[in-house]
């Protein structure tokens, strides 16, 4: 049996990498915030929130009475039913929304959740070393594969750089869905105020927004999975060429399509914000 070149493991290592973290990628999308980690991050975010319920039902009071200066120009307004029972109600949806805060955003990220599965299983297209660049290895002598060595460590390392740059991406998603969660009751207060109830419009706007990025960051995945099993994404090699113009070939190929993903994953928090008009 011919013995792999180690030049052939570099490549190879970088790829399996690549595969990894790409299926990890898949993993987190559609993994819920209660599930994720084991559940033990959820109830950290569960207690921050709980303990932040209690500034947010003091800022409501602040908000509702500063909404209550701002709109009314004497003492005479106030004695107005009609007054008196918006007060009431904006106050007791803004403490409704505080108190059920974590159930109402768990429920958008299930929305988002179900986006994702509705867009149906994907296999994971894994991405191998071409043969006619093993078959050339294995021929090539010590000397010949000196540069190509070269060529093959520096191509190694840019792949495992995308691909932790993506799973990085990915990760920073989930950890912003805690962050939104475990501050909520903050924001959610100003929906006390007429002046202010945009700002809690915008906040809930926000973590949709980030809960859809999901759901693009899978799309993006998905195109990219089916393109990379398609013809027109085969990386033709020189016939009769050398070891290294065959490996440059193939390195520079294979990183533009990583690049690529890289590059769409990257610009789908600024999708999300043009389509919310953020």
């Amino acid at each position: 049996m011919t013995e792999t070149p180690w030049i052939i493991d570099i490549l190879q290592n970088a790829l399996d990498a690549w595969n990894e973290k790409l299926a990890q990628v898949f993993t987190i999308l559609t993994t819920s915030p209660q599930t994720f980690g084991d559940g033990v991050i959820f109830d950290v975010i569960k207690g921050i929130n709980g303990a932040m319920q209690s500034i947010g039902l003091g800022l409501l009071v602040i908000f509702m009475l500063v909404g209550m200066v701002k709109k009314s120009i004497n003492y005479e307004d106030m004695k107005r039913p009609e007054q008196l029972i918006k007060l009431f109600l904006r106050f007791a949806i803004g403490k409704a929304v505080i108190s059920y805060g974590m159930p109402l955003m768990t429920e958008i990220f299930s929305v988002g959740l179900g986006i994702i599965g509705n867009m149906g299983t994907t296999q994971i297209t894994n991405i191998g070393i071409a043969p006619e660049i093993v078959a050339a290895a294995q021929e090539a002598g010590f000397f010949k594969t000196l540069f190509p060595s070269v060529l093959a460590l520096i191509g190694s390392l840019v792949m495992s750089v995308i691909s932790v740059m993506i799973l990085l991406t990915v990760f920073g998603r989930m950890f912003k869905i805690y962050m939104y969660m475990a501050i909520a009751p903050i924001p959610l207060s100003t929906f006390a105020g007429e002046s202010t109830k945009q700002i809690g419009t915008s906040f809930l706007k926000s973590f949709a927004g980030v809960c859809l990025e999901g759901a693009l960051i899978m799309l993006a995945c998905i195109i990219y999975t089916a393109f990379i099993g398609s013809s027109g994404s085969t990386i033709l090699l020189p016939a009769d060429a050398s070891l290294t113009k065959m490996l440059y070939t193939y390195v520079f190929g294979t990183v533009l399509q990583m690049l690529i993903l890289l590059g769409t994953v990257k610009a789908c928090d600024r999708i999300v914000r043009e389509m919310m008009g953020l």
